[in-house]
């Protein structure tokens, strides 16, 4: 395969009893290091999370306005209504990991 650019490639291994697993993070830009492109792909792997919970339990593809305004102010209903789930999970459970909505 044939990209036509020079890409920067990660190799992670995770070892664990049950055996090796490993992925590969690509990035076009040439100047990161391994370090930074696993915190992107991290970062960004949690955005697309909020925005799943956010279309499934929150309505976020639900509003028919078409006004700017109004969909702006049901995008933030939407996304404060998430937050403050994920706000409410975190007091109950301190020591527990973030969790999708549908867990």
């Amino acid at each position: 395969m044939n990209l036509k650019r020079d890409i920067r490639i990660a190799y992670l291994v995770k070892n664990a009893a049950s055996g090796s697993r490993f992925a590969l993070l690509f990035s076009t830009d040439t100047t990161l290091n391994a370090l930074l492109i696993y915190k992107y792909y991290k970062a960004r792997f949690q955005i697309e999370f909020l925005f799943r919970d956010a279309k499934q339990f929150t309505g976020l593809m639900d509003c028919q306005a078409r006004s700017e305004k109004a969909l702006r102010c049901h995008f933030n209903a939407s996304f404060a209504a998430l937050n403050l789930i994920k706000w409410h999970d975190r007091e109950l459970s301190p020591n527990r990991k973030p969790i999708s909505i549908g867990s």
